[in-house]
């Protein structure tokens, strides 16, 4: 059905409409009037302003020879007219001629060229015989003259099937009726049940008026030399033009439109910009169906906004509507602000502790007592500790037993998911994999977060790829690690033996799963029609077409390789060779002044954790397994923090023994539960076992060995400590290195440990000379406040950030919680009062102020350690080879962690050797096979154009010209518009991704747009492309002529410019982008001109399980077709 051809039943029509007239032109009136063949109107005022309002979308209706007849009222008569004796057919055609002679008059006075285009279509309807008018004047029977006013209003509409839709209410066809009163409307149709009888008594009511069969009205005919005399008043032509303009647009109509559009979706986040990489990860993730991805952009690129995008996306446009998120516990809560701050997600966060979901706003979601957190009491949207939903030998994982799945999971961390190799040849799996994989089947979208996918081992990145879906050839390990040597080996890796396994991993790919990609040559494209039909034994022909022409099927591999589909990453390196920048870094290692008591201590504290830390676990439970390396490690981290981190852990790890001596505490977790990499902590978790009287006497001497341990620790503490506090050697350091940068330049201080964070409060406030009076904050992920002018407020997330941008403060207290997500490159110093193991954990703290935005040229990193540590020792030796640190923290961090865990717990402390061998490690990574073939696998983009920020810019420049009081700051690198408010107060909206009021669909500025019209030129139509199913927008179509084209996203901003101006937009669509008005297939043009719409058919899931689990949405499949505007 044409759109000319659509039926009054296909709108959803209300039976009322009240409020502003405009709102019930733009909501009833020009929808029906658009789909109606006739249209009948009652109205009381014979004035230009009233056929101005009744020709408003009148041109629809003429466009296809549709008819109306309309009658009006006059009033407001000379007054010897009104004084006549009797009210005759005569008199009634002096008053008609006395109104329309001073209408006309009226009308030589309209100016506006679209209102005078409007009269003459009334005018050219009449001549046509297309439209009637008749004048009711009413009379007073009694008297037998005219009397009081014409106020009927009324509306019946017919379409091409005979359907009527009936309008009943108080708008007058007046400027002040139609647009700027508050009025209401009453609609009656006759296809719905009940409301025939009223939709027949106004059409036969409407008919005796227009035949004059009413006592109480006199109605007289117009005649058509009205029409003539119109148009010689509009010196318009006596014949129209082939085309006239048709009603204008409301601009906030074609926002609406684009903001409900998946092809616009880039620009339409609640409270975030992407840069470009992640445009592409965006894109790139969702293009296949079911959504199963990796993303594994190096540390601080930004996964975690790409990650929101495209939950965002999901739950928008996917049909997706359950979503869980499987996370870090420290990180629950900072991934439950993200998505509500950027993308206006609420997710509801698991409290193991309390047995309840907590919403973003701190609302309670009970679940039942013991219950499941994914049990069907449970919220669609929730984030839950990934420790937690693995279970744990005596639990199982959360999913054990569901029989309700989410649509979506989302993993963060998730190489804690993995396979690794043991010494007798077998593979072990990670608690967290078996849950991954027991669910991998029943829920259709997997995304994982990892800056660390390939680590030390081909097994664990394989085991990852396996989750997300690999061909069932891919699946084998070792047929996975066959495709790594022949990538390694490159045009050394020609023979017939690898010509073979090409073209059946090729075929695997193609097959299973339905990939062909699009940038290859003919060459490639005859290569890989060969491999799809070759099957396990490729003819000779098509082994020795390979071996011909080697770089093309090299190259082919490469982008078919299952680790290049199913992973998406971005590195530094790559994208400054694509002109992005990121400040140089200056790692510094202050000298400490270290009192001899402080290094007594810590010998001491060294020998404790070789010799007694963890006996009372041991001598509690014998026969459990405990893994003291972990633990003993996460207690050095402790101590080693800073010296009242030392001494709280000391009497805290006091209590602890003392309760699991007397059978208080018998939880799994008996000694500390917070380990530098939880995500690697042992799955081996069971609680103590009750003792017998032998095993109790063990226990007790246990304790006091220990407790003789850690009380003589205490001790030594307490006797080098004077009358003052006890002053820590880094404290004073770090009171210097804010003296030294304060107040001109922003500084970061980092501590894992809250214990050390007060005790960096302590000494700064102690300190604060005029160098340190200054503004300052904390921010722990559970804790945040602002300190200014000595008050002290609580603060959000946000709050620290603008609060740092504008120097309201100057240096922030973080801990690890700030290292994810909270962007501060306001700040250029950054003191680490302790440095984490993990390099990947140490770069994402470097990557709050080392990232994009950052304006200084050069930032500085200070790391405080106490003499002789083995983390000084190793990072000494990283940061002086910097492609071995690169490797260290974008692929194998645990080589460090582990080689510095090994020499923590290691009896001869002052051997080498363990990092040595960790720095001779990551040398054989860097020249491996597997390393060399990841590489070329991953690669990195040949473009990144940062096309959304060019349209943000864009808009904005259309912004400062529309807003009245709006100024424009255009800079080299960003454009910031400013709206002052009749307030006092400003609007600012800017356009770099990370800028606080990055300007989107959603930003409050866009509403100065919201009472513009714009206007078409003559030969130009505005068309909504909709899916044909859902009637879903996919995009805005232009036709001229005929032809049509779609027009890009990209152009929006230009496209509301023009429609503001008056302007032809054929310009915006390249030659080639016209089709022929006909045409029934919009797809191939739609996803050409359409960057950011995911083509979900590109890429499937080699399950076929998951085919009935998830269609792809509705809309997807571009059944298109096209309705005007």
């Amino acid at each position: 059905m044409s759109s000319n051809d659509a039926l009054f039943t296909e709108l959803d029509l209300d039976i009322l409409y009240e409020g502003w007239g405009q709102d019930i032109l733009d909501s009833f009136v020009r929808p029906v009037l658009k789909r109606a063949r006739s249209y009948d109107r009652l109205t009381g005022f014979f004035t230009v302003d009233s056929l101005l309002a009744v020709a408003d979308g009148i041109d629809a209706l003429w466009r296809k020879e549709g008819t109306m007849r309309l009658i009006v009222g006059i009033h407001d008569v000379p007054h010897e007219i009104l004084e006549a004796e009797r009210l005759d057919a005569k008199t009634a055609d002096e008053m008609v001629e006395e109104v329309r002679r001073r209408l006309l008059e009226e009308v030589s006075t309209v100016q506006d060229e679209f209102a005078r285009n409007r009269l003459a279509t009334l005018a050219w309807m009449m001549n046509d015989g297309l439209l009637e008018i008749r004048i009711a004047c009413p009379v007073d029977l009694e008297n037998h003259r005219s009397g009081g006013i014409f106020h009927n209003k009324r509306m019946i509409f017919r379409d091409t099937e005979g359907n009527t839709v009936v309008g009943v209410g108080s708008p007058n066809e007046t400027g002040a009726g139609m647009h700027g009163n508050i009025e209401e409307l009453s609609v009656f149709t006759d296809w719905e049940e009940g409301q025939r009888a009223f939709v027949q008594r106004h059409t036969e009511s409407f008919e005796n008026i227009w035949n004059d069969e009413r006592e109480y009205l006199k109605v007289v005919e117009l005649d058509d030399s009205f029409a003539s005399e119109l148009l010689d008043q509009l010196n318009a032509p006596k014949q129209p033009p082939m085309l006239q303009r048709p009603p204008s647009v409301k601009i906030d109509e074609v926002l609406e439109i684009v903001k409900s559009s998946p092809a616009y979706s880039v620009l339409s986040f609640d409270n975030v910009g992407l840069y470009p990489h992640q445009e592409r990860v965006f894109v790139e993730a969702l293009s296949r169906w079911p959504i199963r991805v990796l993303l594994a952009d190096e540390v601080g690129l930004g996964k975690t906004l790409e990650a929101g995008a495209i939950l965002t996306y999901l739950l928008e446009f996917g049909d997706v509507e359950d979503a869980t998120i499987l996370a870090p516990a420290n990180l629950l809560k900072q991934w439950q602000e993200e998505l509500t701050l950027h993308f206006g997600l609420d997710f509801w966060r698991w409290d193991s502790t309390q047995t309840e979901y907590i919403s973003p706003t701190g609302e309670i979601w009970n679940q039942p007592l013991g219950g499941n957190p994914v049990g069907p009491a449970a919220p669609s949207r929730v984030l839950i500790s990934a420790q937690l939903a693995r279970g744990t030998r005596q639990r199982g994982h959360i999913y054990e037993d569901a029989d309700r799945f989410p649509d979506v999971i989302l993993v963060d961390e998730a190489h804690a998911a993995r396979v690794r190799p043991t010494l007798d040849g077998s593979y072990r799996p990670t608690r967290l994999w078996r849950l991954l994989d027991d669910v991998s089947q029943e829920v259709a979208h997997l995304v994982f977060m990892t800056a660390t996918p390939l680590q030390t081992n081909l097994y664990e990145y394989h085991s990852l790829l396996a989750l997300l879906g690999l061909p069932e050839l891919w699946d084998d390990s070792e047929v996975y690690e066959r495709s790594l040597e022949i990538l390694s080996g490159g045009e050394g890796a020609k023979s017939l033996q690898n010509a073979r396994w090409t073209l059946r991993l090729l075929e695997a790919v193609v097959n299973d799963m339905k990939y062909t990609p699009d940038n290859i040559s003919p060459t490639q494209r005859k290569l890989l029609e060969m491999a799809k039909y070759s099957g396990e034994s490729p003819s000779l022909d098509a082994i020795n077409e390979v071996m011909e022409d080697w770089s093309s099927a090299f190259d082919l591999l490469v982008k078919l390789h299952p680790a290049h589909l199913l992973t998406l990453r971005n590195n530094r390196s790559s994208l400054v060779e694509l002109g992005y920048r990121f400040p140089e870094r200056r790692f510094e290692s202050p000298a400490l002044d270290i009192p001899l008591e402080v290094n007594q201590f810590y010998d001491g504290l060294h020998e404790y954790l070789r010799e007694a830390y963890g006996s009372v676990e041991e001598a509690a439970d014998p026969n459990r397994e405990i893994s003291l390396g972990f633990t003993k490690s996460s207690y050095h981290q402790r101590t080693a923090s800073s010296l009242n981190s030392a001494i709280c852990s000391l009497e805290n790890r006091l209590q602890k023994i003392d309760a699991i001596a007397e059978g208080y505490d018998t939880d799994a977790d008996v000694l500390e539960e917070e380990y530098e990499e939880p995500d690697i902590s042992p799955d081996e978790e069971e609680s103590l076992s009750e003792n017998t009287s032998s095993e109790q006497r063990r226990l007790e001497r246990a304790k006091s060995i220990e407790s003789t341990y850690i009380m003589d620790l205490i001790g030594r503490l307490e006797n080098f400590v004077d009358d003052g506090p006890l002053r820590d050697p880094k404290m004073d350091t770090m009171v210097g290195l804010l003296n030294e940068h304060l107040p001109e330049e922003g500084v970061l201080v980092f501590s894992r440990y809250t214990d050390t964070l007060d005790a960096c409060l302590e000494a700064f406030r102690a300190n604060q000379s005029d160098n340190l009076d200054v503004g300052y904050g904390l921010y722990t992920g559970q804790d945040a406040w602002i300190t200014t002018d000595e008050t002290q407020r609580p603060a959000t997330k946000q709050d620290v950030k603008l609060a740092l941008e504008d120097e309201d403060i100057r240096v922030v207290f973080c801990s690890e919680a700030a290292a994810e997500g909270l962007n501060l490159q306001a700040a250029r110093v950054m003191i680490n009062i302790d440095v984490p193991w993990n390099p990947a954990k140490l770069e994402q703290r470097i990557g709050r102020i080392a990232r994009l935005g950052q304006t200084a040229d050069e930032v500085v990193i200070y790391n405080l350690w106490y003499p002789d540590s083995v983390e000084a020792k190793m990072y000494t030796r990283l940061t002086e080879r910097k492609d071995l640190y690169d490797i260290a923290v974008g692929q194998s961090p645990e080589i460090v962690s582990n080689a510095i865990r090994s020499r923590v717990v290691s009896r001869d402390r002052r051997s080498s050797g363990n990092i040595e061998d960790a720095i001779a490690n990551l040398g054989e990574i860097r020249q491996s096979v597997q390393h060399a073939a990841i590489q070329k696998v991953w690669g990195s983009p040949e473009e990144l154009i940062p096309l959304s920020t060019r349209v943000r810019r864009a808009f904005l420049e259309v912004l400062a010209v529309v807003a009245p009081n709006a100024t424009l700051e255009s800079g080299a690198s960003s454009v910031r518009v400013t709206l002052s408010q009749p307030d006092g107060n400003s609007i600012i909206a800017e356009s770099e991704p990370e800028d606080r009021s990055v300007l989107t669909l959603h930003h409050e500025m866009l509403q100065v747009l919201s009472d513009l019209r714009g206007v078409l030129l003559a030969d130009e139509e505005l068309l909504v492309v909709e899916d044909s199913a859902s009637n879903h927008p996919i995009g805005l179509c232009l036709k001229s002529d005929d032809s049509i084209a779609v027009i890009p996203p990209a152009s929006l901003p230009e496209l509301v410019s023009r429609l503001i101006n008056g302007e032809s937009m054929r310009t915006l669509v390249r030659g080639d982008g016209w089709i022929p008005r006909d045409e029934a297939d919009f797809s191939k043009q739609i996803y050409a001109t359409s960057r950011w719409l995911p083509n979900h058919a590109l890429l499937k899931a080699p399950f076929d399980e998951l085919d009935s689990i998830e269609e792809q949405p509705s809309w997807s499949g571009l059944n298109l077709h096209l309705r005007p505007l």
